[in-house]
């Protein structure tokens, strides 16, 4: 039980006194009973306090050593970077000297295809150019030759109804063939240029191909006349296909027996010679389809055969040929041609024409002019009259 200040105070001062300084003991007492835990707080504190501050101070340290360590990345990340840089210049570098050398040698292709494209279209132009002249020139030739027949035609217009040929040109050309063989080869090609060259010339002549074989090509004489015939057919060829000379200006000899053994000393295998013909001034008519020669054709007929008559000493034999366009099947048209070129020896027999006649047709085989137009397939239907002097 607790004693309160006002009971104690009636004891005595000494014992209040005591009582005041117990009291007041019991009070420190009961504040530093209080305090301890504050006391033991600050104690913690001061601990923490001190870990704390040694944490710190290796913190710090860490942080110091971090710091330097961190420098030293730092220079070897600047010193990296710096590396890195480099590469990347001379990466760069290389780059734009490859880019360089690439686009040098675009440049220099670009520049090579045009170049090329150039010299391609300077040659295109000088063979445009070219051919174009030669085009000019073919029609300059064509439109001579053209004028040249329109004048001939004009003149034998005007003339009598039929005249003799003058034969005054000579072709002396010559060519000579491998044994036994008939193939045009280069060392012929000079002489069939210069043959070739005098039918340019002279328009209106007509040649003969002569060709020949002897026992020196072979002893059986039928390969001897198959073979002049083959001589003779592949220079006709060549004329016409090398040359430009349409087939109806050229003939082959007719007489193909083989030649006597002992005729050998002549060096020749083919001669030209140029034919003479009966020429008349206008075309011959026939019914359409038909040999019936028409009342105005045999006026003219009525010339050849006076001229026949007339000339009977000069002219030994007439070959009548009969040609045609390609209108109609190619062997009808070889039996039409056949049988009008026969019509007119009929015709000219019963005027009294003296010479021998011999009928032969060509059918489309001898063409004079391009069978693709109309005036060219009229110039093609027509009867010619050779002198054959055989």
């Amino acid at each position: 039980r607790r004693l309160t200040v006002a009971q104690v105070a009636y004891a005595s001062k000494a014992a209040a006194a005591l009582f005041h300084w117990c009291a007041g003991q019991i009070k420190l007492a009961s504040a530093l009973r209080s305090s301890a835990p504050v006391r033991r707080q600050h104690e913690d504190l001061k601990q923490k306090m001190k870990q704390v501050s040694e944490e710190k101070s290796s913190h710090v340290e860490e942080v110091a050593k971090l710091s330097k360590g961190l420098v030293g990345e730092e220079d070897k990340v600047a010193s990296e970077q710096q590396r890195i840089e480099d590469a990347e210049a001379e990466l760069q570098r290389i780059l734009d000297g490859a880019l360089n050398r690439r686009q040098k040698e675009l440049d220099e292709a670009e520049a090579k295809r045009r170049a090329e494209e150039e010299e391609r279209a300077r040659k295109e132009e000088e063979a445009r150019r070219k051919q174009q002249e030669e085009f000019d020139e073919k029609r300059r030739k064509m439109r001579e030759e053209e004028e040249r027949r329109r004048k001939a035609e004009e003149e034998r217009r005007k003339g009598p109804p039929a005249r003799l040929t003058k034969v005054d040109v000579v072709i002396k050309q010559r060519l000579e063939f491998e044994k036994g063989k008939a193939v045009v080869d280069d060392k012929n090609i000079p002489a069939l240029l210069g043959v070739v060259e005098i039918m340019r010339d002279h328009p209106q002549v007509k040649v003969n191909v002569e060709a020949r074989a002897g026992p020196s090509d072979g002893p059986d004489p039928d390969f001897q006349v198959r073979l002049r015939q083959d001589r003779a057919q592949a220079v006709c060829e060549w004329m016409k296909d090398k040359g430009g000379v349409m087939l109806g200006r050229l003939r082959t000899s007719e007489h193909l027996s083989p030649l006597d053994s002992t005729n050998t000393t002549e060096d020749w295998h083919v001669r030209f010679h140029v034919i003479q013909e009966v020429q008349i001034r206008d075309r011959l008519e026939f019914d359409g389809a038909s040999a019936s020669l028409r009342p105005e054709s045999m006026a003219l007929l009525d010339g050849v055969a006076a001229l026949l008559t007339k000339h009977q000493n000069q002219i030994p034999g007439i070959t009548v040929e009969g040609h045609t366009c390609t209108d109609g099947p190619e062997s009808w048209n070889m039996s039409l041609s056949q049988e009008r070129a026969s019509s007119v020896i009929e015709y000219l027999s019963s005027k009294g024409a003296p010479c021998r006649l011999e009928p032969k047709g060509y059918g489309v085989e001898r063409p004079l002019g391009d069978n693709d137009r109309r005036e060219g397939r009229l110039t093609n239907r027509r009867v010619e009259f050779l002198v054959n002097t055989n």
